[in-house]
């Protein structure tokens, strides 16, 4: 839970900070469409989608010009199933993520505008979860001493702002491996596309 705060804190300062100047604050949610990059002996298995929720905070800071810092803070739901004659269940990683991106739109963002932006994700595990073929019993399991804390990756997307409204898209290509105990090569990363809806303050 000292994560958790230490991020809300940071996120929360970052926030302050912005305030003193001029900002944009926001509230967005949508739907992912995640699975998982399996190196090792799993490669070869067709993993299907989770299709999941993804929405939070976000912050754009300067609003006045076209270059600016866009700062989220998303409950984002990951992970990744499997229904054919491979195997049946479902993998499900839920985390707190921490988007830094740089944003350049076609104009400051208190207008309508086109956007696109890129930058790090910070993604902190809050739930994994495992079922059928991904837990032991074949019950739902608790698997998060099978998956590290820390998800570090890499965002780029593109949006649309219109009235008090804003619309994007985005891929999310995570790089660490989220597999706790490896063995035989066998990495895990996790891949996202979201779409996300939201209102401007």
């Amino acid at each position: 839970m000292r994560v958790y705060a230490m991020v809300l804190c940071l996120v929360l300062g970052v926030a302050t900070a912005a305030r003193a100047q001029e900002a944009v604050f926001g509230v967005k949610a949508g739907i992912s469409y995640a699975n998982l990059k399996f190196d090792g002996q799993e490669a070869d298995v067709n993993f299907d989608q989770r299709i999941g929720f993804v929405g939070g905070l976000f912050m754009v800071w300067p609003a006045t010009g076209n270059a600016a810092l866009q700062v989220e803070a998303l409950y984002s739901q990951k992970g990744t199933s499997l229904d054919n004659e491979e195997g049946k269940g479902a993998l499900k990683l839920d985390y707190l993520e921490v988007p830094i991106l740089a944003r350049f739109s076609s104009a400051p963002a208190t207008k309508a505008s086109f956007h696109i932006f890129g930058g790090p994700s910070l993604g902190f595990k809050m739930r994994a979860h495992g079922t059928g073929d991904f837990a032991d019993n074949g019950d739902d399991q608790d698997v998060g001493d099978d998956v590290e804390t820390f998800d570090f990756g890499l965002i780029v997307g593109a949006g649309v702002d219109f009235g008090h409204m804003t619309l994007d898209a985005r891929q999310n290509w995570g790089l660490s491996n989220v597999n706790k105990d490896p063995g035989d090569d066998e990495g895990v990363k996790t891949r996202t596309f979201s779409v996300m809806l939201g209102i401007r303050f």
